[in-house]
Parts: C-alpha cells; sequence; structure tokens
C-alpha cells in the first residue's frame, strides 16, 4: 500500500478500522460476525497501524534507532499491564459489549495523535548539523579541484541529504514488484525473516511453556508464575539497554544479536541440566536479557540491511511465513510433551535454532564488514578523505536509492 498511499494516510486507515473493528464488536450478533469484526477488522487495522507507526519512529531516528525503538517496545509492554486491569474493570462494570464500546473510543484517541506525526521534520535538524561540520572539515583538510574528486565528495553529500530529508520523501517509481524482487534477491532479507520466525516463536513458545516445565520439576505453580516475572523483568531489561549500548557502539547491532542468540542457545542447552531453582531463575533472567534486545532490534536490523521501505515487505513475508507454523504451535509443543514426558528435548531444539540464525547474522555482519573495509579503500583512493558515513548506517543498505512516501 505505501506505493500507492502515504504512510501518514495508512496509519489513519489503520487506525480507523481497528476502532471500527471494537465498535461494531459490541453490536455483534454472533460468533461468526465477532469473529470478523474483532479477530479481522480489529486485527489487521491495529497490525497495519503499528507497522506505519514503526516506518514513522525508523524515519525519525538514524543514530539513535535502537533507543527509540526500545523506548516503543517498553512503553507497549508498560501499557499491557495497565490495560490490564483496566479492562477486567471496565468488563466487570458494564460487561464485554461496554467495554468493547469504550476501548473502541480510546482507540479512536490516535488519530489526533498521528496528526501530528505527519511531517517529521525534527529531523533535519541534527542531520543538518552533521552535514555543515563534516563540510567544514572537508574544506580545511584538502582543497581539490580535479572533477573526479569533485564527483566522488557530491555522491557521498546526496546519500547525507537522503538521510535527513525524511519530511521531503516522495514515491519513486519503485513497484511492489521491484521492492519484491530485489527483496528475493538479497541474502540479508531470507536471513532477516528466518530471524524474525525463529525468534518470536522460540521466546514465545519458551513463555507458555515455563510454568508447566518448572511444575514438572517439582516446584509449585507459584515458583512458576514467579519465574514469568523474572523473565519479563530481563527482557524489560534487555530492551533498554542493549538497543542503547549498540547505538553508542560503531556497527555493533548485528554482533550483538549474535551474541544475544549464542547466549540463548547455551541457556536453553543448560536449563535441562539445572536442578535447582536459583539455577533456573538465572536462566530465565538471561534468557529474559536475549529475548529483550533481540525481538527489540528486529526491525532496526531490517532497515539497516533492506532499507526502510522493504521493512513493511519483509515483515508481510515473516508474519506470512509464521502463520502455518503458529498452527502447528500445538502440536509440537503436544508431540515433546506427551512422547517425551517433558519439554528437555524442545529447548534443546531451541538450542540448535539459536545457534542456526547466530551463524546467519555472523555470515552477515562478516560481509558487512567486508564490505566498509572495500568502500572505505576505495574512498580513500580517490579522495584521500576518512569515510565520514554515518554511524551504525551499513554500507551495503540497498543497492538502489528508496524512498518512503511519508
Amino acid at each position: 500500500m505505501q506505493h500507492k498511499i502515504s504512510v501518514y494516510h495508512i496509519s489513519l486507515i489503520g487506525c480507523l478500522l481497528a476502532c471500527t473493528g471494537l465498535v461494531a464488536s459490541a453490536f455483534a450478533p454472533s460468533i461468526v460476525w465477532m469473529t470478523f469484526t474483532l479477530g479481522v477488522m480489529y486485527g489487521t487495522g491495529i497490525g497495519v497501524a503499528l507497522l506505519s507507526l514503526c516506518l514513522y519512529l525508523l524515519l525519525y531516528f538514524d543514530e539513535y534507532r535502537g533507543t527509540a525503538t526500545s523506548i516503543m517496545w517498553v512503553l507497549r509492554a508498560t501499557s499491557s499491564m495497565i490495560a490490564t486491569r483496566l479492562l477486567w474493570k471496565l468488563t466487570s462494570i458494564y460487561g464485554i459489549q461496554g467495554c468493547l464500546l469504550i476501548t473502541g473510543g480510546i482507540v479512536l484517541h490516535v488519530v489526533p495523535l498521528i496528526m501530528l506525526i505527519r511531517h517529521p521534520q525534527p529531523c533535519t535538524v541534527p542531520f543538518s548539523n552533521l552535514a555543515a561540520k563534516a563540510s567544514k572539515l572537508c574544506s580545511s583538510s584538502h582543497k581539490i579541484v580535479d572533477s573526479g574528486t569533485t564527483q566522488e565528495r557530491t555522491h557521498l553529500s546526496q546519500r547525507n541529504d537522503q538521510a535527513r530529508q525524511c519530511a521531503d520523501y516522495k514515491e519513486k517509481p519503485n513497484s511492489t514488484a521491484q521492492v519484491a524482487l530485489q527483496s528475493f534477491k538479497s541474502l540479508p532479507f531470507y536471513v532477516l525473516v528466518l530471524y524474525s520466525l525463529i525468534s518470536e516463536y522460540v521466546f514465545i513458545t519458551f513463555s507458555i511453556t515455563i510454568v508447566a516445565y518448572t511444575v514438572d520439576k517439582g516446584w509449585t505453580v507459584e515458583s512458576g508464575n514467579q519465574i514469568v516475572i523474572y523473565n519479563a523483568a530481563g527482557c524489560l531489561f534487555g530492551r533498554v539497554v542493549g538497543p542503547f549500548a549498540t547505538d553508542k557502539i560503531r556497527h555493533s547491532r548485528c554482533p550483538m544479536a549474535v551474541a544475544t542468540f549464542l547466549a540463548s542457545a547455551c541457556c536453553f542447552l543448560l536449563l535441562p541440566l539445572v536442578t535447582t531453582y536459583g539455577g533456573v531463575v538465572a536462566l530465565t533472567i538471561i534468557l529474559g536479557l536475549a529475548q529483550g534486545y533481540i525481538l527489540c532490534i528486529k526491525t532496526v536490523l531490517i532497515a539497516d540491511y533492506m532499507a526502510v521501505v522493504r521493512i513493511s515487505f519483509c515483515c508481510g513475508v515473516a508474519g506470512l511465513t509464521t502463520i502455518p507454523v503458529w498452527l502447528c504451535g500445538p502440536s509440537i509443543i503436544g508431540f515433546f510433551r506427551d512422547k517425551n514426558g517433558s519439554y528437555n528435548l524442545l529447548y534443546v531444539v531451541f538450542s540448535v535454532l539459536c545457534v542456526l540464525i547466530a551463524a546467519m547474522l555472523t555470515l552477515l555482519a562478516c560481509r558487512d564488514r567486508a564490505r566498509r573495509r572495500r568502500y572505505k579503500r576505495k574512498f580513500q583512493a580517490l579522495n584521500d578523505v576518512r569515510e565520514m558515513a554515518l554511524i551504525n548506517t551499513p554500507v551495503i543498505v540497498s543497492s538502489v536509492e528508496d524512498d518512503v512516501n511519508c
């Protein structure tokens, strides 16, 4: 849709569709209508709105994309905890129909907030300052007038201009078919789709099964629920600290993701071997830290390696691939629980999957580093000036000029 309609209008459509679905669910005469209004309309609307707002977030921020995304995830988690108690209170007072109607009215308040972010102009200020400083540095260091050097400088300046002029983005003739074709030809596309699929399935399934796993270990249900709280605390800390740290360290997002996947693999492998409650708690906290960073940085990595314009397509393909996995999810869990009597083998499989994704991300990180080195040598040979690319912006983002229609 973003090739036909601006992201701003897509966000509005998503919010209005979600609001309409909630309000219509309050008057649904049967479960069939409820499935359509609440499941299809609200689910589609809220998914479109959240993805569009994520695109806006990535357009606003470049150097601190990870930090901005982590704040979004933290606020979403906090709002979920608050909204649960609010929904129970509304249901007890007004019933399920009244609760749906009031919730639809609350969601409608998102529309004026979206209107305030139609033009993300504040992002032009830091980029303009950076470009001015870079221009002064170049002029004071070298005064080269030959045509080849001038063209190379112009090329670098144009790349920085594209990054800082988010408010002036307009759609170039890149059709959906072209975006799909370019994505299917790219190795990072397949790696990041598998990253999204496996990370979401592994960590969400772990959160679902950990209580039953602690009961199988011989502890009480209350102890299992306490472990879930420890896992959530670790997840919250991982979402806050990890993205901010990788924003401050140059080109560290992908290597950090590799480290967290390897740490998760070790924890999953050790879970069946640990016999003490404290050991399970410690491993669960570490898994929460890894989960927080991995799920938070997903869209940022897609923006780094595939460009912001391809985030919608990549997330759409990843969502389609998760449908059969989640449909088979109960059968997969039941197979390991019923056939083997515990989740030990399931966690071993999770460990293998984490190692697989870590190996793929390592390949991406090595390719990224090699291309940056080649680009740096080529640039220095032509211009005798060090590369002044923005921090945490890989060279291999895209082979074409991609724009997003805000």
